[in-house]
């Protein structure tokens, strides 16, 4: 783990999934991302809604989702050791929200990138 100073304007700050930057009142901690995909993300937060609620039953569908049977259990592992702050209900109605409009948005692109390809 690497402490690294306020970055000055302008100034590169490279860091790695362990490295740690402290600004003024703010620690944030750079971590190894599962899924990065967009549309992939988007419908794993569909199926997860709340972490506190998830549970190993939800393997399944997130398997299908991820299709890969480690990073479903690596999302799983990850948001049981998460120590975020609870969500309230209204954050959690935009998010779902906001995770449809893109996996929506999404299939769209994909139509639309099908219609031309044929015309």
């Amino acid at each position: 783990m690497v402490l690294l100073p306020f970055p000055r304007i302008g100034e590169n700050c490279q860091t790695s999934s362990s490295d740690i930057i402290l600004l003024p009142f703010i620690i944030i901690k750079f971590q190894i991302k599962i899924v990065s995909d967009n549309l992939t993300f988007a419908k794993c937060v569909k199926i997860i809604k709340n972490r506190k609620e998830l549970t190993d039953e939800k393997i399944q569908e997130l398997e299908e989702v991820v299709m890969d049977s480690v990073k479903a259990r690596a999302i799983i592992d990850a948001s049981k050791a998460s120590m975020g702050m609870d969500i309230s209900v209204l954050d959690l109605m935009n998010i779902e929200m906001f995770a449809t409009r893109v996996i929506d948005l999404a299939n769209y692109r994909f139509e639309s990138f099908l219609l031309s390809s044929y015309c």
